[in-house]
């Protein structure tokens, strides 16, 4: 069952800079992402409740985003990587980010 509230959509970017428990810069990746979360591919197996910052930008975009983030899910199976909720991001980054979503979805419903 479906418990997301808001959008999100596939994409790959991958993540600027170096987190204690992430990847080198490049090897981690953002899958899809939305105004409040994102799924983050990566190698790298973090506990839920882990507390993390993902730098990224978004294709097409000149702003570097640096957005604090807590683990709230793991898949099981063989997908590896973890889904995060975004904890503290300034309104303007998040309107701009749902505007960059709300795009996309659309692009895809065409």
């Amino acid at each position: 069952m479906e418990k997301r509230k808001h959008y999100r959509v596939k994409t790959t970017i991958f993540l600027l800079d170096h987190d204690k428990y992430l990847d080198e810069p490049g090897r981690a990746r953002i899958t899809n992402i939305g105004p409040k979360g994102a799924f983050v591919e990566t190698d790298r197996e973090l506990p839920v409740g882990t507390r993390v910052t993902l730098a990224f930008r978004l294709p097409g975009r000149l702003r570097r985003y640096k957005v604090p983030a807590i683990v709230r899910w793991i898949p099981g199976g063989e997908k590896k990587g973890f889904g995060v909720e975004f904890t503290k991001m300034g309104w303007l980054a998040r309107r701009e980010l749902s505007k960059w979503v709300l795009k996309k979805y659309m692009e895809g419903m065409e």
